[in-house]
């Protein structure tokens, strides 16, 4: 959103994800594990 939240939708148990944190830092997600 025009905040910088991310929403992603899982259509399976091990879905990577990547995104770019506010200090330019990658952030890589498999699972459910919290950021």
């Amino acid at each position: 959103d025009n905040k910088g939240n991310v929403a992603m939708e899982f259509n399976t148990a091990g879905m990577y994800r990547a995104k770019m944190n506010k200090n330019g830092e990658l952030e890589i997600g498999i699972y459910g594990e919290n950021e």
